[in-house]
């Protein structure tokens, strides 16, 4: 899919430049941000905390990044039903770690 470079004229604001890369990459820049964002904040939080609670605090934080780009129509809806499920997962996880 061809994507227009983008100009004066066609960037007026941070989220044209933004809805820019996402475009010429085909919508997976952000998806993989919050990949990447999660990977990171699992492997900090998990050196402090059990998995269960490391894995909710991780998807809560990427599921709350998740709505705001969903919301501003950098990311697709998908991904943020499914930081949804995750933290709900991330929850009985926890719950259950803490059972134990």
């Amino acid at each position: 899919m061809a994507t227009q470079l983008p100009t004066n004229e066609t960037i007026e604001s941070m989220t044209d430049l933004f809805g820019y890369i996402n475009d010429a990459s085909d919508g997976l820049f952000f998806s993989g941000m919050l990949l990447s964002i999660f990977v990171i904040l699992f492997i900090m939080l998990k050196s402090g905390y059990s998995s269960g609670k490391a894995f909710l605090g991780t998807s809560f934080i990427v599921m709350i990044m998740a709505i705001l780009l969903s919301t501003l129509g950098l990311l697709t809806p998908m991904y943020m039903y499914m930081t949804i499920l995750m933290v709900a997962i991330g929850a009985v996880w926890s719950y259950l770690d803490g059972t134990e």
